[in-house]
């Protein structure tokens, strides 16, 4: 009896390691920070860090005050949830498992999602920058320069190796990524379309460097560049809500 007791009680014991609760699966907690920081990135960038109520990011992430501080103890822990190395690693690792098989089969497909990936990178990103700066923080500090560095230097292996610039020097075809990046990261004007137009350009063997690109004086005439991919964001701006697509 002792035994079938202490069996039963070690099986309870490991249902509630492995799901939390009894019957209920274990929550993907990051991916659930995820797409809550997602939800109120818009209203951050609207108002700032120092303005922005707990109670109204509850309301854009469509949750209770409580649910909220339940995955971000702190407005601080929320808005910096961007420069989240765990966050961070995550992001990758999902893209690479997800998108990573198609590099090998349809190579235009690909491109789409690496870029994709790389405004969707940047709009994770840039909220929590702004955040920082204005809370008198280092957004760059403790390595997170060179951790995200590594992460551009993937992407930027890859797209080299999609790309029409197989005579480019890795070196400086990664140099300019780079700087497209931090540039677009820093400066709230960059746009979606922007960035997505000079990394087709760049694609296509065009290395071009972020402020004064034909790009970007075409795209601000109103003149689209061609072949920009199957994928379009529209009207959205890399800032969400913030800044206008001017073209």
């Amino acid at each position: 009896m002792a035994a079938q007791l202490k069996e039963s009680v070690d099986s309870v014991d490991k249902q509630r390691q492995i799901f939390g609760k009894p019957g209920r699966p274990v929550e993907d907690r990051l991916l659930r920070q995820r797409q809550i920081f997602e939800a109120v990135a818009p209203l951050l960038e609207r108002t700032g860090a120092r303005r922005l109520l707990m109670s109204e990011a509850a309301r854009a992430a469509v949750l209770s005050v409580g649910g909220l501080y339940h995955y971000f103890p702190t407005k601080r822990d929320l808005v910096l949830h961007g420069l989240n190395r765990a966050a961070l690693e995550r992001r990758c690792a999902d893209f690479w498992a997800r998108c990573g098989p198609f590099e090998g089969e349809n190579r235009a497909v690909f491109l789409d999602m690496l870029v994709d990936a790389f405004i969707g990178k940047l709009r994770f990103v840039r909220p929590s920058v702004a955040a920082a700066r204005e809370l008198g923080l280092d957004p760059f500090g403790d390595g997170f320069e060179a951790f995200v560095e590594v992460g551009i230097g993937r992407f930027a292996d890859a797209l080299l190796r999609v790309s029409r610039s197989g005579s480019q020097r890795p070196d400086l075809f990664h140099r300019t990524v780079r700087r497209l990046f931090f540039g677009a990261l820093l400066d709230s004007s960059v746009t979606a379309a922007e960035v997505r137009a000079e990394l087709y350009l760049l694609a296509r063997g065009r290395p071009l460097a972020v402020g004064a690109t034909a790009t970007h004086s075409a795209l601000r005439a109103g003149r689209a560049p061609r072949a920009m991919g199957s994928r379009q964001l529209g009207s959205r701006s890399l800032a969400g809500q913030v800044t206008p697509i001017r073209a």
